[in-house]
């Protein structure tokens, strides 16, 4: 006798049911539903996706039915709630014999008084790109993004195999040797393809990590455009190096939406009408959902891919859950990275600029959920991202749907225009005309050295960014925050702004400050000193710009910035609140300030941060960073002072990574 048979309602409800009544009325629980009597019931809970789906999907259905009514039955005790939006129940369960195995734990704060003077190294950063038919875009889109610390996964679609060759053989002609296409899955959207396809991708890349290191998995798709340069770029995840960026939506404090779907036969099946449930979830497990476009890093990447492989893991229960939903894609990534260890090095917050949602598609006749869309990239949309990057660091936008309209052009024109390197330097040379050469030709104090160490070439050259340089637009590999001076063996010396960051040692704590820059005319939408760094004139305004670490998302920082001169006296800026979503922020010395010449140092004291729980934590006046900076007067910096601030590197020689 099975107790379940005596309650209304579907198989699947029936089972869960009888775990409720387990804990309301202490009801013995009865054997589970055995593989015959599931797919006899099959035939009647799920009938309308059967009569609609094609006859090979009958057996695919019937399975996946089959799967929930299993893993319900493994559970001994369950609590039912109701969505009351969705007229849909939402179960609970637990087995206390396997908890669910989840491993996320903070990690202690810690303030980092004395900072380090370092240029952003160099990242590397596997990008995948899933496509079906805009293989033009795939293409414009790796030439923007080419770079030598770049390779491009790109996962076509099955429905399209010819694409393949015509990847391979366009990056071959264009000597894209770091262009990798395939074809694994025929996707249908709503289903589970999407998110095989992503993980079979990231499983490629970290099989590939050996060979080459890289650094962040970046996902983008056909429709996405850098809006960025590819430094600005390299300088953030630099900057924020070990943090997983995974956009979270709100219901993460509460419950998100767990729609049960499954994809055959080139259709999408969904049943909140049939089954009136959502996906039942286990005790324990921390379901989040949003946006699929995430920036992971290697050691998470590597915690997902070994995490599939080991039955017992939190990874492992994270997939067998997603598999059995709706368009899951937009919850694997976040659940997990909420599960495990890598949940302290969690950013919510995308790299992506994305439009409202515009378009609801359906994918099939039985498909009762639908995909969400954002509304086309139009110009109009060109001062809301200006918005965007103010506060927050963007360096993609979707959806652009067709690179060939003249309207899309015109975008994508304006869009590189933004994004294009500002020039640098030119208040430096100006108020020292001629340094630069003097470097070069043995006409400045340390000269010499500097020509000995980096081999500098007679008759070499200065090469400064900026949109009259020689820095071609279609390589986009310019770098408005350094400077390149022509060296031997077909490289260029490299002059890059240093930044006082924290010592990367002890990667199990966090500081509060990621970074600090000094330099003037700071450029929020740039990400850079359109003036000078590190080097300022005491005629100029200095400021201080602060990368904050950001885990949290609803309280806020105050703190306040102080200058010292090289006489000791103090000059404070602030205090400030710096709210969560705003990031970095930028303090100017005051403008009442007397600037000497000489050696400063500015410091960074935290009044208030946000603690784990979402509230604001008082702190007494904690030092969170410092470093120093130079004002100069009428005698420019000689070179030994220069290389102070900024760090000399090769590239473009037989070894294009090497930082001297």
């Amino acid at each position: 006798f099975s107790s379940w048979a005596l309650i209304a309602g579907s198989l699947l409800e029936r089972v869960l049911q009888e775990r409720v009544d387990a804990v309301d009325k202490g009801s013995p629980l009865s054997r589970a539903p055995s593989k015959l009597q599931c797919h006899g019931a099959a035939e009647e809970d799920v009938a309308e996706a059967l009569a609609a789906a094609p006859t090979e999907c009958a057996g695919p259905l019937k399975k996946w039915y089959c799967n929930l009514v299993a893993e319900a039955s493994k559970w001994t005790r369950c609590a039912r709630m109701m969505d009351q939006g969705l007229n849909a129940s939402y179960f609970e369960c637990i087995d206390p014999k396997r908890p669910f195995p989840t491993t996320c734990k903070r990690v202690e704060r810690q303030p980092v008084k004395r900072m380090t003077m370092a240029s952003p190294r160099s990242v590397r950063v596997a990008f995948l790109i899933l496509t079906y038919k805009k293989t033009s875009h795939v293409k414009r889109l790796i030439t923007r993004l080419q770079h030598s610390s770049h390779r491009f996964f790109v996962h076509v679609d099955g429905k399209n195999p010819a694409a393949v060759g015509d990847l391979a053989d366009w990056a071959a002609d264009r000597g894209f040797s770091n262009v990798v296409p395939g074809s694994d899955f025929n996707i249908t959207q709503g289903g589970n393809l999407i998110l095989r396809a992503s993980v079979r991708g990231l499983q490629r890349a970290v099989d590939t990590h050996k060979e080459w290191a890289w650094d962040y998995w970046i996902k983008l798709s056909e429709t996405d455009y850098p809006v960025a340069s590819v430094r600005s770029l390299h300088e953030f995840l630099a900057v924020h190096q070990g943090l997983n960026f995974v956009g979270m939506d709100a219901c993460r404090h509460t419950k998100c939406s767990r729609p049960l779907g499954i994809t055959c036969g080139g259709q999408t099946f969904s049943f909140f009408n049939t089954l009136r449930m959502h996906k039942p979830a286990q005790y324990g497990l921390h379901f989040v959902r949003g946006s699929e476009w995430v920036a992971l890093t290697y050691d998470f990447a590597k915690e997902v891919a070994e995490g599939l492989d080991q039955k017992d893991s939190a990874i492992a229960a994270v997939w067998r859950d997603s598999l059995l939903q709706y368009q899951p894609d937009e919850s694997f990534f976040h659940s997990a990275i909420a599960n495990v260890a890598s949940c302290a090095f969690h950013v919510n917050r995308n790299l992506h600029f994305i439009t409202g949602i515009d378009v609801k598609s359906k994918h099939g006749e039985k498909d009762e959920v639908g995909t969400r869309s954002p509304a086309t990239m139009t110009e109009d949309y060109l001062p809301a991202i200006t918005a965007a990057k103010k506060a927050l660091p963007r360096f993609f936008t979707r959806k652009l749907l067709d690179y060939d309209k003249p309207e899309t052009a015109r975008l994508i024109q304006r869009l590189d225009e933004a994004a294009a390197c500002p020039p640098v330097w030119k208040d430096v040379t100006k108020k020292a005309p001629g340094w630069l050469e003097g470097l070069l030709q043995g006409r400045v104090d340390g000269a010499a050295e500097f020509r000995a160490k980096y081999e500098v070439k007679e008759g070499a050259q200065v090469w400064r960014a900026g949109p009259d340089s020689s820095c071609p637009s279609e390589e986009w590999s310019c770098r408005p925050s350094e400077l390149r001076i022509g060296s031997s063996a077909g490289a260029r010396v490299i002059l890059a702004e240093k930044f006082g960051v924290w010592p990367r040692a002890k990667m199990n704590r966090r500081p509060d400050v990621l970074a600090l820059r000094v330099g003037t005319k700071w450029c929020d939408t740039s990400l850079r000193f359109l003036g000078s760094a590190g080097l300022v004139h005491v005629g100029e305004q200095p400021a201080a710009v602060v990368h904050l670490l950001q885990t949290t998302e609803s309280a806020h920082y105050k703190l306040t910035v102080e200058w010292v001169s090289p006489g000791k006296a103090i000059t404070k800026s602030g205090p400030k609140e710096v709210y969560v979503g705003h990031e970095p922020v930028s303090f100017r010395i005051p403008a009442g300030a007397s600037l000497t010449t000489g050696e400063w140092t500015v410091k960074i004291r935290l009044l208030q941060v946000p603690a784990e729980d979402g509230s604001a934590e008082e702190v007494p006046n904690v030092l969170a960073g410092a470093r120093k900076f130079l004002v100069y007067g009428d005698k420019f910096p000689t070179a030994a002072q220069i290389l102070q601030y900024y760090t000399p590197r090769l590239e473009g020689g037989p070894t294009p990574r090497q930082e001297l």
